[in-house]
């Protein structure tokens, strides 16, 4: 009895010390949970429609374009270092290069456009495509045009001669691995180009011309005249002579 009385004396304070306990461990959920968002926020470098990539994605996406970089530099007999100048010019490439496909890969899938495989393999047989021009250096022919037939024979028998090459340790693992990264960064490239030069073709097509914009085109084409102007420059009048009230500058703001 003289315990229940305690309690019943002691009453508030317990209520509170009992508040603050509850309080203390929502306020730990609440900070852990703010903490794990936070930490979750500073991986992301940005998002464009919802898709984010991440600081690890992006990372990739850098030593993968400034490893095509060096050896583009290595086939012209330039030295493979890179400045710093020139690597924050590949991180600037690849975001822009991030956001552009994402916006046209929406607005192309909203608008019904998409690469097929027979789009794909039209591309490879016609060999002018800009993304194809590392893998023409290697495997091109006299005019510089991609040679298909040699590309799709090292893409077939890849996968032997890698292991081949890793069981004679032979010095030929790191060119064809090198090789096989420029084909899959070719591959991805080659998709993005074709989806934008259909979008880009269908754009085009919804701007066509009228009977009034083709009339007015071909009256300033054909239509001549002899026209003889007097100008006089404004420095040829003293600031004095030119007086300017406030009401001309309201009839200028009212009128534009």
């Amino acid at each position: 009895m003289a315990a229940l009385q305690t309690i019943r004396n002691k009453g508030a304070i317990l209520v509170g010390v009992i508040g603050l306990g509850l309080f203390g461990f929502i306020a730990g959920d609440l900070f852990n949970a703010l903490e794990t968002t936070a930490a979750f926020n500073k991986q992301q470098v940005g998002e464009v429609y919802g898709k984010q990539i991440d600081i690890i994605e992006y990372q990739n996406l850098v030593e993968e374009m400034t490893e095509i970089r060096k050896l583009q530099r290595s086939m012209q007999g330039q030295s493979e270092q890179l400045t710093d100048t020139e690597l924050e010019e590949i991180r600037n490439l690849v975001w822009s290069d991030f956001v552009r496909s994402e916006v046209i890969a929406r607005q192309a899938e909203e608008a019904g456009i998409q690469v097929t495989d027979e789009d794909f393999q039209n591309a490879l047989l016609d060999g002018n495509a800009q993304s194809l021009r590392i893998m023409a250096a290697i495997y091109g022919t006299q005019d510089g045009r991609l040679d298909v037939a040699a590309l799709q024979n090292f893409l077939k028998n890849k996968d032997q001669a890698i292991a081949e090459a890793m069981q004679q340790n032979n010095g030929m693992l790191e060119q064809l691995q090198l090789i096989s990264k420029v084909w899959n960064f070719t591959e991805k490239q080659l998709r993005k180009e074709l989806l934008q030069q259909k979008f880009y073709t269908t754009l085009a097509q919804c701007c066509i011309s009228n009977p009034t914009s083709a009339k007015l085109s071909f009256e300033e084409t054909n239509n001549q005249a002899r026209v003889a102007i007097a100008a006089l420059p404004y420095s040829a009048i003293s600031n004095d002579e030119a007086k300017v009230e406030d009401k001309d500058v309201e009839a200028v703001y009212e009128q534009y």
